[in-house]
């Protein structure tokens, strides 16, 4: 955790500073309630791990702050069959969707999805719009967890916090997708996770 984080990341606060995310939530989480289960995994996600990470488990909810990542854990997802609730955030703009593997997946978004090099370290975030994209990703989950029937299956919801613009997306399944409908899975298959290649949201 660095001090920069701060403004956007409620829950730790200045004493937190240098500690493994996962672990400093863990700690403030079971504060809150220490009759929950957690356990933390300090480790780089990368191809290698992510099946591991993510096996058997009901839900995922995405927190990666790259795109890369977001790929890997989308071919992860797909190949284990396991849902996923994706969000990201630059600047004062953000997305969020519930992927239902067996419907469609991230890649069937890239061409919805802009291509961009920017990151929250380059480019910043605020945090009204990280607290609202996390907000509306938990209760996706919540709402799928409790089978509820509104979900953002096939929705991609994009916000504008600057220009006041919220869009909502309709992202069917891709007959030629490599990910979900031909099971091509390219990122997963190399050797090591490196770069980043568009939107941040942590």
């Amino acid at each position: 955790l660095e001090l920069s984080n701060l403004q956007r990341q409620r829950i730790f606060s200045e004493e937190d500073i240098d500690k493994p995310k996962a672990s400093g939530l863990a700690e403030r989480l079971k504060k809150i309630n220490s009759s929950i289960k957690i356990i933390p995994e300090v480790v780089d996600f990368n191809p290698t791990n992510a099946e591991n990470l993510i096996k058997g488990f009901d839900l995922v909810i995405d927190g990666l702050d790259n795109m890369y990542s977001r790929f890997i854990l989308n071919e992860a997802c797909v190949k284990l069959g396991i849902q996923w609730v994706y969000g990201s955030v630059i600047r004062n703009t953000g997305y969020v969707s519930f992927i239902d593997t067996e419907k469609n997946c991230l890649n069937c978004f890239m061409k919805i999805l802009p291509t961009r090099t920017e990151t929250c370290e380059t480019s910043g975030v605020t945090n009204s719009v990280t607290s609202l994209i996390s907000a509306m990703q938990v209760n996706e989950a919540l709402k799928y967890l409790g089978s509820q029937k509104y979900t953002l299956f096939r929705q991609l919801l994009y916000i504008d916090l600057e220009r006041i613009i919220i869009k909502s997306f309709t992202v069917n399944k891709d007959p030629d997708c490599r990910v979900c409908s031909l099971k091509k899975f390219d990122f997963l298959d190399r050797k090591k996770a490196s770069g980043t290649i568009s939107l941040c949201g942590d």
